[in-house]
């Protein structure tokens, strides 16, 4: 047989013949029988020549993949699993009073027994549903094929999926991956609703969007957008979001029929549509993939790999343990925040035990009125936050609105040639082509606004550090107060050593909040930043908000007046730069109105109001719970014995599964960010 490394790649791009090109082929013995088109033969030669002279795999399988992640997955669930089980057969050890208490802090929901038996059913089942998505004849079921290896679902023009359909890899696929085939999104509201409920019903962890891209327009904005803000929107019973964005992928399909030159804009498009779905920015490097699915698997079957192909499979390869290691992270911060809260509780009864009735009674008396104190600080605390964010809200109105009446953003969302003005048959299609135009103008505008003065991310790094730092002092009040429950009167030297961290603590989120790229925030800072979360906060809360700005919150369509006047296409058609000037001026102005600005500034910041809104609710919760404990271990009439007797086990069995659980989160969880 002939040796491949007698050819080039010039050699192969200079072909301009089939018989030569099939010739070849025969030659070097590489199989051509499925093909007809020069540039799909041209295409299989240059596979082959880089497969040969490539270290890379030929083929690598996207079902193979999820075999190879899926040891490290279960080894990870069944450690957790273990702890878990631990504190399940723990939790007879608990009277009534903690129990009682865990329940009134949030701690848990319906009851400590439940929630355990919840997560460990969780790490059991080790479910984790790949929802693959898209637009009717987007390709679907050709991808899942191809993902999978093996022509499982048929292929057609029209749409072939009516039902949520369950496709596992394997017998008995130990890691519980498998993906699921779900009706085409926008096809009937019915269909929809569908896909919704399944996600709000399963554990969907990693979300893969099929976009035809060939079709006039790309993708279908109103659709994705509807059905990623839905996604966005929901939330678990901890008030968690049920689906990460950056657990999404988005496959460009059919890109080998967009035209070269169209290719630029057509990403553009997808990039912008899921940045306005998700209210973020898209690392289109990360989530987004050009594949043509019908040339991939035709190459596939005779053990050739495309490089979208390719890149699509890493991109998957990279995604799925991060989404895997984010569910475990969840139930392993959950398991170490009941069982530190339950130490709390336990030790501050055994403390009691050593207390006189009137030592008791002077402590409740004495811890009351610091309860009574910090019920009024924490209110000034979330007026001066709320006044803060109102003040700096609009101080940002007065800058983007004085920013959108400037000449130079006028000339440049108003500036129009032939050649970048609309076309389109009919004046309904047309008019909403020209309305996305400008409003793609008038957002442009916004987004260099804010990568230049970062007006949004500044303020947001502020907020988080304000939040932060009142908030640490609010919760170190507590736990001061809760300290003097637990200890005798070391007063002064534990007030002193709780400052003392907590202004090393507050050096270290300083140092990493300036670092930080709000844009570019990985898995790991995130689980760093919940750290500094104070517990008053559901796991994670602050952290959210150092989301990005999503520059389509406000839609600007709506500010865009309609006309319907029979004579305005012919008016157009005659002068196209002149009616697109009047027009992106007009929608500009009414931008640039204070009262429009501000409906957007406020839409950036809406979570930050939601979390103050959060803190409202929680901090008299908490002072409550601490107030009735308080009440409940003066008024018990338990002889000191029957208190040791009672939480002494407590105690010593949940400070050991504790340091399991920070064991495990140095094995698992920590040590894997990166």
């Amino acid at each position: 047989m002939a040796n491949i490394s007698d050819i080039t790649l010039d050699t192969i791009e200079s072909l301009n013949d089939s018989v030569e090109a099939f010739d070849i082929c025969d030659r070097f013995e590489i199989y051509s029988y499925d093909i007809e088109d020069l540039q799909d033969l041209k295409e299989r030669l240059r596979l082959h020549f880089e497969a040969e002279h490539s270290k890379v795999p030929r083929l690598e399988k996207a079902a193979d993949v999820f075999a190879e992640l899926r040891e490290n997955d279960t080894q990870r669930r069944n450690a957790l699993q273990s702890i878990f089980k631990t504190i399940k057969e723990s939790l007879p050890l608990l009277d009534l009073s903690i129990l009682k208490r865990l329940e009134a802090e949030n701690v848990v929901s319906e009851s400590a027994d439940t929630n355990v038996r919840k997560r460990i059913t969780m790490l059991e089942t080790g479910n984790r549903p790949i929802l693959v998505a898209g637009e009717t004849s987007s390709g679907k079921s050709t991808l899942l094929n191809l993902l999978l290896g093996k022509k499982i679902l048929p292929e057609a023009h029209l749409s072939c999926t009516a039902a949520i359909t369950r496709i596992k890899y394997g017998e008995e696929p130990r890691s519980g991956v498998y993906i699921i085939d779900s009706p085409g999104i926008g096809e009937s509201g019915v269909m929809d609703d569908v896909v919704l409920h399944f996600i709000a019903n399963n554990d969907v962890f990693a979300f893969i969007y099929v976009i035809m891209t060939d079709k006039s327009g790309g993708v279908q904005e109103d659709r994705l957008q509807k059905l990623l803000r839905q996604l966005q929107d929901m939330k678990d019973t901890a008030g968690e979001p049920i689906f990460d964005p950056g657990c999404a992928i988005f496959v460009c399909n059919r890109w080998d029929l967009v035209p070269e030159d169209a290719r630029e804009k057509a990403l553009e498009n997808v990039r912008l549509a899921v940045s306005e779905g998700w209210k973020r920015p898209m690392d289109s490097s990360k989530q987004i993939f050009t594949l043509s699915a019908k040339m991939a698997w035709q190459h596939s079957q005779a053990g050739y790999m495309t490089h979208d192909y390719r890149r699509l499979v890493r991109g998957i390869k990279a995604l799925i343990p991060v989404s895997l290691q984010r569910r475990t992270e969840h139930v392993q911060r959950w398991g170490k925040h009941m069982v530190e809260r339950t130490i709390d509780y336990a030790q501050q009864y055994l403390h009691s035990a050593n207390l006189t009735r009137d030592e008791l009674e002077a402590q409740h008396n004495s811890q009351k009125e610091r309860l009574d104190r910090l019920e009024k600080k924490s209110e000034d605390i979330l007026k001066k936050l709320e006044g803060h964010l109102y003040k700096e809200c609009e101080t940002i109105t007065d800058s983007l609105s004085k920013y959108l009446s400037s000449d130079p953003v006028c000339a440049r969302v108003t500036s129009w040639t032939n050649a970048e003005a609309p076309y389109g048959i009919g004046w309904n299609y047309l008019e909403g082509r020209i309305e996305d135009a400008i409003c793609k103008r008038i957002i442009d505008a916004i987004s260099s606004w804010e990568t230049e003065q970062k007006h949004f991310e500044t303020l947001k790094k502020d907020l988080f550090k304000k939040f932060t730092e009142k908030f640490q002092l609010i919760e170190s009040e507590l736990r001061m107060i809760e300290n003097m429950l637990e200890r005798s009167s070391e007063t002064d030297s534990r007030k002193s050593e709780d400052l003392a961290a907590y202004m090393e603590l507050q050096d270290l989120m300083d140092n990493e909040v300036n670092k930080m790229s709000i844009v570019d925030l990985k898995l790991g800072e995130k689980i760093a930043l919940g750290l500094f979360s104070p517990i008053i906060l559901p796991i994670g809360a602050l952290g959210m908000l150092l989301a990005s700005p999503a520059f389509l919150f406000v839609d600007v369509k709506k500010h865009v007046r309609k006309r319907k006047e029979k004579q305005i296409l012919k008016q157009y058609d005659q002068k196209k730069c002149e009616f697109l000037r009047d027009r992106s001026s007009e929608a500009l102005k009414i931008m640039a109105k204070r009262d429009v600005t501000k409906a957007y500034v406020d839409a950036q910041l809406q979570e930050a109001r939601d979390h103050l809104q959060m803190m409202r609710e929680s901090i008299p919760q908490l002072i409550s719970s601490t107030r009735d404990y308080m009440q409940t271990i003066k008024e018990d009439q338990r002889s000191k014995e029957q208190l040791i007797a009672t939480y002494d086990p407590v105690v010593k069995k949940f400070t050991r599964v504790n340091r399991a659980l920070e064991d495990f989160a140095i094995t698992h969880l920590f040590s894997e960010l990166d």
